[in-house]
């Protein structure tokens, strides 16, 4: 068993080294503990990470389906600088499945094609 630690690797900047490999040949995800089983091209069952190319690498990096300031208070820091603003920022998948989820279109979402590309540099550029 040959288990890699988050991080990225120099066959990309931004692959996923998270997994192992099976004796099936297919890749194990270790992000959650659905510990998905990929096949080449699949999609895990979260829909943010995909077997490609060898490894699993994330769908969404760098892709954000929704971008707001918050009042705080919406948030479970309510308690700190009441009546400030708080950047939210979302983006689909999701390993949860909850019966009632209130962002399920979003969450559960596997179409990437309408998420806006924003790199995290230019995120931290927003929230400042």
């Amino acid at each position: 068993m040959n288990v890699f630690y988050l991080g990225t690797s120099s066959k990309q900047e931004n692959e996923w080294i998270f997994h192992r490999t099976l004796k099936s040949g297919k890749l194990q995800c270790l992000a959650c503990p659905r510990h998905c089983q990929l096949s080449d091209n699949e999609i895990g069952w979260c829909g943010a990470r995909i077997n490609k190319n060898g490894g699993i690498n994330p769908r969404t990096y760098g892709l954000i389906s929704s971008l707001a300031v918050d009042p705080i208070e919406k948030k479970p820091l309510y308690h700190f600088l009441p009546g400030t603003g708080i950047l939210s920022i979302g983006s689909t998948g999701c390993n949860m499945g909850c019966l009632h989820c209130q962002n399920h279109s979003i969450s559960m979402s596997r179409s990437i094609s309408s998420l806006r590309k924003m790199m995290p540099e230019e995120l931290v550029q927003v929230a400042l």
